[in-house]
């Protein structure tokens, strides 16, 4: 499959992320601009939370959906969807009760005390949202990525619309005007996913229960992985939280934002990537295996892109997406534009070792590179927290964390790298830089080996010596 042909396979998923983007950048600047550094940090905790909530559910049901899902014919689909929707109800009940439990000792940690009041939203955001993330893994498994891109396009114009009259007028309590905002939007996009999918599936409750059983094998450790990888910056935030407090939160969070827009076309193939490799993984794992790593040289050029413009014009977004404020925040996106370089990577070693059966090993991954940046931010935090405390900034305490994010990225690769090695008898790392040698030296037909062929050309062609 040639480049051109994984650009037309993952353009929806792509305008989707792009549509997903810009709404999300609009309602950040009006967030950062609208909000005291203390309310925007309090924010920050609160959908770190709530996102580790999402990363339980589609972690357990996800994950395992689309692996078991992707492909089937009917009556067994609709019976893995029912059992799905019966799992995610079940982890959204538990995980919203034990946030709600959790949430005094995490207001107190972290010295906000808006968390405490914030908390009690999340069941009701949960149970909006529920619907539009069911519906979108059944467009997902489908390759419906036109629906889920107007999807996002409804529920980011929703949240824009609604924080567009506070420009003029700001509202009494800004921090609970957006946490009903965001339960409105959830509601309207959940209306739209269950109008969009009408037809595509009957619930087959009859004959559910097996399915269950062995979404719950796989979830298991795919619902670990989720949660791993969502503490990785919730984590983050938690502790920066507890050192330092929610306006350093609010500084971290904005880096840490503008760095992950660079995303895109990692989760744009990705989308498009997950339930292709599903099935391929369950046929022919070595094939699986060189489109992984097609995919991670692909997303690798326009990240690489990216990222460089993120230390030339670093400081530029800052000051347009959250204002002068912020701007303290540059040296923290420069680190964090390096960890860019490594999510391709890390990103579709996860999904392939997922698509080849081996959920178990993407867990253990996660859980190195997890408790790596664990143990490095409170090694940070413990050893720069008593010069702040005696009046420094403290930005050099945030540019180490994100300086572990590097070292913790790093270490999950190499785990994962071992876990393809076992599995399939050849690392990731290794298939990778065969496909750059094949490239460079044209020994494959593809976009990209004809422009190095041509480009050696053009060079071998200059007349050396006399002009």
């Amino acid at each position: 499959m040639n480049l051109g042909s994984w650009m037309r396979m993952g353009s929806f998923s792509l305008a989707e992320r792009i549509v997903n983007i810009l709404s999300a950048v609009l309602v950040f600047s009006m967030l950062t601009r609208g909000m005291t550094q203390a309310d925007f940090g309090a924010w920050t905790l609160f959908m770190s939370i709530f996102m580790f909530l999402e990363s339980s559910r589609n972690g357990m049901v996800q994950a395992s959906f689309l692996r078991h899902g992707s492909g089937r014919e009917e009556p067994e689909y609709s019976q893995i969807a029912a059992a799905a929707l019966v799992m995610a109800m079940a982890v959204l009940a538990i995980f919203a009760v034990a946030a709600i439990l959790a949430a005094p000792w995490v207001a107190t940690w972290t010295d906000t005390p808006a968390l405490a009041w914030l908390t009690f939203w999340i069941p009701l955001l949960g149970l909006a949202s529920l619907p539009r993330n069911y519906f979108a893994w059944i467009l997902q498994s489908k390759s419906m990525f036109k629906e889920i891109m107007l999807l996002r396009l409804v529920q980011g114009l929703t949240m824009v619309v609604g924080l567009v009259p506070t420009l003029f007028l700001p509202p009494a309590n800004f921090l609970a005007y957006t946490v009903r905002l965001a339960v409105l939007s959830a509601l309207v996009a959940s209306l739209l996913a269950l109008w969009q999918t009408r037809g595509l599936f009957a619930l087959r409750i009859r004959g559910s229960q097996g399915w269950i059983r062995v979404l719950l094998r796989h979830g298991r450790f795919s619902m670990g992985t989720m949660l791993g990888s969502s503490l990785y910056k919730g984590s983050d935030a938690l502790l920066i939280g507890g050192f330092l407090g929610p306006e350093a939160v609010a500084l971290y969070g904005v880096a840490s934002r503008i760095a992950d827009y660079i995303e895109v076309p990692i989760h744009s193939l990705a989308n498009v990537l997950v339930p292709r490799l599903s099935q391929r993984g369950r046929n022919d794992p070595l094939d699986a295996a060189e489109m992984a790593a097609r995919a991670t040289l692909y997303t690798s050029m326009p990240v690489v892109l990216l990222s460089l413009g993120l230390f030339l014009l670093g400081g530029v977004f800052i000051l347009v997406l959250a204002g002068e404020t912020y701007l303290a925040a540059l040296p923290i996106l420069w680190m964090l534009a390096v960890f860019n370089l490594m999510r391709p990577l890390d990103r579709y070693l996860g999904i392939l070792l997922d698509a080849i059966g081996r959920p178990d090993a993407n867990l253990l991954k996660v859980l190195v590179g997890l408790a790596t940046n664990v143990t490095g931010n409170v090694l940070v935090l413990a050893h720069t927290t008593p010069r702040i405390s005696s009046g420094a900034a403290p930005i050099a305490a945030l540019v180490g964390i994100a300086g572990v994010s590097i070292v913790a990225t790093g270490c999950g690769v190499l785990a994962g790298d071992l876990f393809v090695w076992r599995s399939l008898g050849r690392s990731q790392v290794a298939r990778l830089v065969g496909m750059v040698q094949d490239i460079v030296l044209g020994r494959q037909d593809n976009e990209l080996s004809v422009l190095a062929r041509t480009v050696k050309a053009r060079f071998s062609a200059q007349p050396r010596g006399n002009p």
